[in-house]
Order: structure tokens, then sequence, then C-alpha cells
């Protein structure tokens, strides 16, 4: 501030005079230097120095204030720079993230490209079949391409719809088959383990019939025996009489017949 105070004074064209301890005691008190053209007298030179001190003092208060805007000035140009630095990361950041929000943009949009290329060989067979398609078989629209593809979802659910039920009709069917597979070898085994109980049954009715045979083999078996054993019980009787007879008289006693049992 004092070198820049300088060149200020210095700009004012007066040159500095000296002069003796009395005389500048009276200046002394207000601290300014006294300053004297030459040629001039002591009044006069007082008088401009006055009126150069007053000038002086005029500048060193505007310079003042002047010095006092450039700091106030200078105070907001800081802030002002700080305020923009901000301002400018807040924007580096805001580009850095447009700039991954064009990156994504752009990768979306080459997707989409890609599929538009992929799928136009789609929409020119389409545009073969409506070429090839009766008059009247399509809706009256405004795209016949649209028409063509409500058609193919109508179609479409349709056929879902007919295949959902030949799929349920299939399940029903595998089904009874199923139920047909599991009562057929039901029944199998029940004929299995009939056929086993019925050749069970014929096992033993042989064995009862072979049993009946040789009982009744044994019945006339003992029958016969018993005939002849009857017959011999007959002749052995009719001979104790014979000799009960012959007994009786040759004592010429008659003994009572007995009879055997």
């Amino acid at each position: 501030g004092v070198d820049i105070m300088f060149l200020f004074l210095k700009q004012t064209d007066v040159i500095p005079l000296k002069f003796n301890s009395t005389e500048n005691t009276a200046y002394s008190r207000l601290n300014i230097n006294v300053y004297l053209e030459p040629g001039l007298s002591l009044a006069r030179s007082l008088s401009l120095s006055h009126t150069h001190t007053t000038k002086i003092r005029e500048r060193v208060e505007k310079f003042d204030r002047f010095v006092r805007d450039n700091e106030l000035k200078r105070e907001r140009a800081l802030q002002k720079i700080s305020h923009e630095k901000k301002q400018q990361a807040l924007k580096e950041q805001e580009l850095i993230a447009l700039k991954g929000v064009c990156s994504d943009l752009l990768r979306k949009q080459n997707k989409i490209i890609e599929t538009i290329k992929r799928y136009q060989k789609f929409e020119k067979y389409i545009q073969q079949v409506i070429d090839i398609l009766p008059e009247g078989y399509l809706e009256l629209s405004d795209s016949m391409v649209k028409s063509v593809i409500r058609r193919y979802n109508t179609l479409r659910q349709t056929n879902n719809f007919v295949l959902k039920g030949l799929l349920a009709r299939d399940d029903a069917i595998e089904k009874a088959q199923q139920d047909l597979a599991d009562l057929t070898k039901r029944k199998t085994d029940e004929m299995l383990a009939y056929n086993s109980s019925i050749a069970a049954l014929h096992s033993r009715l042989d064995r009862c019939f072979q049993n009946k045979v040789r009982q009744e083999e044994e019945v006339i078996r003992k029958k016969h025996f018993i005939r002849e054993q009857c017959q011999l019980y007959g002749q052995l009787e009719l001979a104790i009489q014979n000799l009960i007879e012959k007994c009786n008289v040759g004592k010429k006693k008659k003994v009572p017949t007995a009879t055997l049992r």
C-alpha cells in the first residue's frame, strides 16, 4: 500500500522542499510534508502547500476509498471465483453424469438399431405374405402389417387354447390308460390268485377223491371181511348146535340150545 501511495503522490508533479525545523513543526502535527516550488515566497508557498495538502488529502482519501473498493471488489471477486469453481465442479460432475447417460443412450440406440436391422427381414416377409393373401382376409386398417400381426396373435391364442385342450385330453387319456393298466394288472393278479386257489382246490379234490376211493375200497373190504366172518360165525354156530344135539342124543337127555353171541 505504501508503494502504491508513493506512486500516487509522485504523479502530483510537486517537488519536495527543505525547510527549517521551526517552520516544519507547525506542519509536522499534520503529518504532511510541505512542498515548495522554486521562485515563490514563503506565504505563497504555504498557501500552495496547504492547497496541495488539501488536494493530497482528498486524493489520499479518494485513494483510500479506491483501495477499500478494490479490496471489496477483490473479496467479491474471490467469492465469485470460489462460487464459480464450485459451480464448475458441479458442472463437471453433471457433465460426467450426462456423459454416462449419453453413453448408455448411445448403447441403447445402437442396440435398437441392430434390433431394427435384425427384424427388417420379418417385415419384408410379412409384406410378402400380405401380397399373396386373398382380398377381404384381413380387417381394414391403416397398417396391413399390424393387421397381419393381430391376426397372427389371434391364431396363436386359438392354437394355444386348442393345444391346451389336447394336452389336457392327452393327460386324461394317459391317466385312463394308466388306470386301465393298473386295473388289468390287479385283475390279472386276482386271476392268478384265483387260479392258484382253484389249483389248490383241485389238488384237494383229487386227494379227497382218492381218499374216498380208498375209503370205499376199505368199506368193501370190511364188508367182505364181515360177510366172511358172519358166514364163519354161522357155520360155527351150526357146528356147535350139531355137537350139542349129538351130545344130548348120546346122554338121552335134552339139552337146551345155547345161542352164541
